[in-house]
């Protein structure tokens, strides 16, 4: 489960353990509703790299036996009939017989989506999810002022914005900005170029080692480093293309004043961009987009070096990769 997905579900459950349901609504969740108005649940959307999860969560005795589910960036893709209003049994992900499930949930294959993936990552994403919900009597909060048994079999959609006000349906819909996955490729304007540290040559100043790999999300270089060091100040070399160990575009200082660690990184008077650093165990590294190592900045000032300031750790070594998207001009150019 992905990380974004961990804490929108988490949310949901936290929420149910009150002494009175309180249901998630947040930028990819939203309240369930069956018979329009009692609030039995939630539905959260989330994202990773390759895949969208829709979760069904159901709460206070309800549960559900079907589940119809319609996502993507323009509603007019949606099925729905000359009103404007859905044709559930239409939609592409549709499951019946689930025999009073709480929970249920669909993954998507983003190459599936109707959206365009070039600018999924930043898109509104609609959700139109649907399903049918029974409770065994009793009581149940509408959530706006409206009284109901909260028992029997209902009709629930996810969301407040009804798709018609036409009359005949108050089938519903939620939307959210898409803020949940990192782009695939680092994106680099015009005029500027990727780079990375190496610590090659440094051992007499506390590296222990400086391991190569290929890195992910960069399209013109095809090599990064991860280097090992004791505890320590020191320098690596910041290189920017693939002729042998690369040809040197600046330095990355790394400084230990006592209080905190700083990396600055400095491309010979040219502006740095923006830069990502990963900063802990080398055995905990992981070979991913450098936008997801840990530490990100963006160069908002006219100043050329680029700081990103760590946290300080007590283990006496610790492994560090530094990523940089360098420019010829900008800032004091």
């Amino acid at each position: 489960m992905s990380i974004a997905r961990l804490f929108a579900v988490f949310a949901v459950v936290v929420a149910s353990m009150t002494s009175a349901p309180s249901f998630a609504q947040d930028a990819n969740c939203s309240v369930f509703y069956a018979g329009q108005y009692i609030e039995v649940g939630s539905v959260c959307v989330t994202i990773d790299e390759d895949t969208a999860y829709l979760d069904y969560i159901l709460e206070n005795g309800w549960t559900m036996s079907e589940a119809h589910a319609w996502i993507g960036e323009d509603l007019a893709d949606m099925p729905q009939n000359k009103k404007g209003n859905p044709k559930v049994g239409h939609f592409p992900y549709s499951e019946s017989g689930l025999n009073n499930l709480t929970q249920y949930s669909v993954a998507v294959p983003i190459s599936q989506l109707p959206v365009n993936l070039d600018t999924f990552c930043e898109a509104e994403i609609f959700v139109a999810a649907h399903a049918v919900v029974q409770k065994a009597g009793g009581s149940a909060s509408t959530g706006k002022g409206k009284k109901s048994s909260g028992g029997g079999t209902e009709s629930a959609w996810a969301g407040e914005t009804e798709f018609t006000s036409r009359g005949g349906s108050w089938a519903a819909y939620f939307s959210f900005t898409n803020d949940l996955c990192q782009p695939t490729e680092i994106i680099v304007p015009e005029g500027c170029y990727n780079t990375f540290a190496s610590g090659y040559g440094q051992e007499r100043f506390g590296m222990i080692s400086n391991t190569a790999f290929t890195p992910v999300g960069v399209t013109d270089l095809d090599t990064a480093w991860i280097s090992e060091y004791r505890n320590n100040s020191f320098t690596m070399g910041l290189l920017f293309d693939n002729n042998g160990l690369g040809s040197l575009a600046g330095f990355t200082f790394y400084r230990d004043n006592g209080t905190n660690r700083t990396v600055s990184i400095d491309a010979n008077g040219k502006y740095v961009y923006s830069a990502n650093v990963y900063y802990g165990p080398v055995s905990e590294f992981q070979n991913t987009n450098p936008l997801e190592w840990g530490y990100h900045a963006d160069n908002t000032s006219s100043n050329n070096i680029l700081d990103i300031v760590l946290p300080t750790v007590t283990d006496p070594t610790f492994g560090i990769a530094v990523h940089a998207v360098v420019c010829e001009s900008g800032g004091n150019q």
